[in-house]
């Protein structure tokens, strides 16, 4: 996508979604395809033995049904469900890859004609012919590739049934395996928006949770970081921070009693020295103030801890004033001392 975003090439791709992956899989087929790849007679008997063929009963109650024969199809859950569906589409993309379809790229002037959806129909249907394989075509998706919309595209694609379509217009980014494809800024606002609404919710529900069982875990802000790279791997570690110091106003309060600090406090914690040792000592006597906190009514906490953090921020600020007239009392006296000295 990086490349056809430099080079502005007028391509798009397909997200295509095949109806009953597992369940369409044909015996015959996978047998001929492993065999074709070099798999050993015996290994493909033993498997198609597995998967195939095979009769199931169902307890109800105590009570079994008839047999069941299991003419088709790969068992969800077994291990060897994912690597055999693999296989079996393996010959789709070799054959894809070494181009023995050519889909060119539609202009104003092709689209009037049936070429591209020839090519296009032909290579679906050739493959669910052999195969059994059936594409869902109303869960297709379609995506600009350099983010750039395309509305020859747009109406070759809604001619051919698919509606979803991707660029960098669209208000929400492209999920491909749960990983968004952002083309924008706006996309990222909202991803970004979404994350953040998402740990809300969490800490909500961690809250509640709280107040139940008085057993919840104390999250640092270094796993708030690590649950955000969890959710989002896009993010870096940095822009997990930065994103959560933005809005940290908005759930300050509500993570008081998990000892996350305000970025202001921070702020005034550097500003007022740099030395580990002041800093080591703030940190620990605020993480202890924050334990003590009553637990007993949700919105004493609350206010209790909206009331903490401005005693510490007043308590940093009489440090930095006194400091600051400690400071300049030293200067006087050492002017002073200067004056007096014998010139």
């Amino acid at each position: 996508m990086e490349q056809a975003h430099v080079q502005k090439r007028p391509e798009i791709g397909l997200l295509l979604d095949q109806e009953m992956a597992y369940d369409r899989v044909h015996p015959l087929y996978l047998r001929q395809t492993m065999l074709a790849f070099g798999f050993s007679p015996s290994l493909v008997h033993s498997l198609e033995s597995l998967f195939f063929g095979n009769a199931v009963r169902i307890d109800i109650n105590g009570y079994f049904t008839n047999r069941i024969y299991q003419r088709r199809d790969l068992r969800q859950g077994n291990p060897l469900s994912p690597l055999l569906f693999n296989i079996a589409l393996e010959q789709f993309l070799r054959h894809k890859l070494q181009g023995s379809f050519k889909v060119p790229i539609p202009s104003r002037e092709q689209l009037g004609h049936h070429n591209i959806q020839y090519h296009a129909s032909s290579l679906k249907d050739r493959y669910g012919s052999v195969s059994n394989a059936k594409v869902n075509i109303h869960k297709t998706e379609a995506f600009s590739l350099d983010g750039r919309s395309y509305p020859e595209w747009i109406a070759f694609l809604a001619a051919q049934g698919i509606s979803k379509w991707h660029d960098h217009s669209s208000p929400s980014p492209l999920r491909y395996l749960g990983f968004p494809l952002i083309q924008s800024f706006h996309q990222r606002r909202y991803l970004e928006q979404q994350l953040l609404q998402t740990v809300k919710s969490q800490c909500t529900i961690y809250s509640q949770h709280y107040w139940i069982s008085k057993t919840c875990t104390q999250w640092s802000a270094q796993d708030f970081c690590h649950y955000l790279l969890q959710e989002n791997p896009s993010f870096s570690k940095r822009s997990a921070m930065s994103l959560f110091s933005e809005d940290l106003d908005a759930v300050r309060v509500q993570l008081a009693h998990n000892k996350l600090i305000s970025s202001r406090v921070k702020a005034l914690v550097k500003q007022l020295s740099k030395k580990d040792e002041l800093l080591n000592q703030f940190w620990a006597e605020y993480s202890t103030t924050v334990k003590t906190i009553s637990l007993k009514r949700k919105h004493n906490v609350f206010v209790t801890g909206c009331l903490l953090e401005e005693e510490a921020i007043e308590t940093l600020q009489q440090q930095a004033a006194i400091k600051k007239s400690l400071g300049e009392e030293l200067d006087n006296s050492r002017q002073t001392e200067d004056d007096d000295a014998p010139q």
